[in-house]
């Protein structure tokens, strides 16, 4: 089982246990030979940044640190130094640290759709409209790759005017997109051992591996929130054991773990 297991560092691992996802590991392999630009949609907990990492790690660049900003939390400073955009120090105060992209191969925006409308144009005009007037070869050498993830729902918001449609023409050419975790069943019981196996270690406590009922229970539930509520429910169920299964479906029960 745990062959299929890809681990990718930082407690992060990819999962090949069903034909969508061994799909996806071949996108990923391909894309990770050249560093042209990925969007990755799918709905919220599929995985998108995992897989955004795993590109990073089969390309010929995995040994340098990739800078992974969440864009509906971080603020404009954290993009500025990320795309380079550094103010030189004022007399007599410290040097800003040198800008990320000096530092990383790749950059993975998480969640593009929460840029805010000016950030959206200078990621555009950094990347898009360098690469289009023809920068220098000792410019390409640093200039890292950018792998953006986001809902799918990110066509419409374009159509709508509320996303740049330049931005998005620029990512969209190499697109993937990682099927809801109840399109792809088959994995749960490798993400099922694997997830305990983790908060059992986490937590200093032997691993409780789901009884028949929780299995059939996780089988027939449709996951809403994907494979951060399935492992939301392993840490419920290394507590609770099978009262944290109601009927038919699983039952996330209000339990605050420290």
């Amino acid at each position: 089982m745990q062959n299929c297991i890809e681990e990718l560092g930082d407690g992060l691992f990819f999962v090949c246990g069903s034909e969508a996802t061994r799909q996806l590991r071949c996108q990923a392999e391909l894309l990770a030979k050249a560093s042209v630009p990925v969007l990755i949609i799918g709905e919220t907990g599929t995985g998108k940044g995992t897989v955004g990492r795993l590109i990073h790690k089969l390309s010929a660049c995995a040994r340098v640190p990739i800078c992974a900003i969440d864009c509906t939390e971080s603020s404009w400073r954290d993009l500025d130094r990320a795309l380079g955009e550094t103010n030189p120090p004022i007399e007599g105060q410290i040097a800003q640290a040198p800008p990320l992209m000096k530092e990383c191969h790749t950059i993975l925006l998480r969640n593009i759709l929460g840029l805010a409308e000016d950030m959206q144009a200078k990621i555009l005009n950094h990347f898009a409209e360098a690469s289009g007037r023809g920068i220098n070869s000792e410019l390409q050498q640093t200039q890292p790759r950018i792998i953006a993830t986001s809902h799918p729902y990110i066509a419409t918001s374009v159509a709508a005017g509320t996303f740049s449609a330049e931005l998005y023409s620029y990512l969209s050419p190499f697109t993937i997109s990682v099927p809801p975790l109840r399109n792809r069943k088959e994995e749960i019981p490798f993400l099922l051992s694997h997830f305990m196996n983790q908060v059992a270690c986490k937590y200093d406590l032997p691993p409780r591996m789901p009884s028949g009922a929780a299995q059939f229970a996780c089988q027939s539930y449709s996951w809403p929130e994907n494979v951060k509520e399935l492992q939301d429910f392993v840490k419920r169920y290394l507590i609770m054991g099978d009262t944290a299964i109601t009927f038919t479906h699983v039952k996330c029960l209000p339990l605050e773990i420290c």
